[in-house]
């Protein structure tokens, strides 16, 4: 993660002038995964930059995000889920200002929420499929935001104007497909799964919820081809034709 402190009392949320101490976008690192975090590079190349030091007088506020982006251009974080192949390198989250700390209390917690939206697919086969067919799936969701400014003082997000089809992660066997999304009130977008088998045309399926912020949603999805249905069928006689005698050699 990635943390600012801020001296408290100025009222002006996350600016140049109200950084503290040189605490300005100072990564922070956990190796356990446990929530216990450190200065980044402070365990083994024995960098100091990272270290946050509370003022000997005074109060501090602080405010946290991840993952890691440098340079800043004027506290907005910047927002690509075009590529989705790495899950965890688009999962943006952010933490909310803490007020008022000091170093008679030096340790900080933040509660960090997740900011963008995300759509889990389990998949299986269905009518005419079996589960090899799924091997070469590939699943697009069409027409949606794919860039966006998050603005680290408000904590609000703004999605720019391009828009894109966008391929979702999908693990090897075709049954799980993931992506991570800009929220959006759209109630309407279409996913097409692709078996990529150079016969069947691909399948469709419409979403009809929007996409708020830190929502997960997850679906089953069972694929189907169609079937031939016959719903009439007649059966004419033979017309009898006399050809006539004929010699064969």
């Amino acid at each position: 993660m990635c943390v600012f402190m801020l001296c408290a009392g100025n009222g002006a949320g996350l600016t140049q002038e109200n950084i503290c101490g040189g605490a300005d976008n100072k990564c922070y690192v956990t190796t356990r995964g446990d929530g216990n975090f450190k200065p980044d590079g402070t365990e083994t190349e024995g960098d100091n930059t990272n270290i946050i030091y509370f003022p000997v007088v005074g109060a501090v506020d602080f405010y946290a995000y991840y993952p890691f982006v440098s340079p800043l251009t004027d506290y907005t974080y910047p927002l690509d889920v075009t590529v989705q192949s790495s899950q965890e390198a688009i999962d943006f989250m952010y933490a909310g200002k803490v007020e008022g700390c000091t170093k008679d209390n030096p340790k900080v917690g933040f509660n960090f929420v997740h900011k963008l939206s995300k759509l889990v697919l389990e998949i299986s086969p269905g009518d005419g499929l079996n589960t090899a067919d799924l091997k070469n799936l590939g699943v697009t969701v069409g027409n949606q935001p794919i860039k966006a400014t998050f603005n680290l003082s408000n904590g609000t997000l703004m999605c720019g104007a391009d828009k894109s089809d966008i391929t979702l992660f999908t693990t090897e066997s075709g049954t799980l497909s993931e992506a991570i999304l800009l929220p959006n009130s759209a109630k309407s977008r279409v996913l097409t799964f692709d078996l990529n088998n150079g016969n069947d045309e691909p399948f469709t399926w419409t979403m009809d919820k929007a996409l708020d912020a830190g929502s997960k949603y997850t679906y089953e999805v069972r694929l189907h081809r169609t079937k031939v249905e016959i719903t009439s069928a007649s059966i004419t006689g033979w017309t009898p034709e006399n050809g006539g005698a004929v010699d064969a050699h």
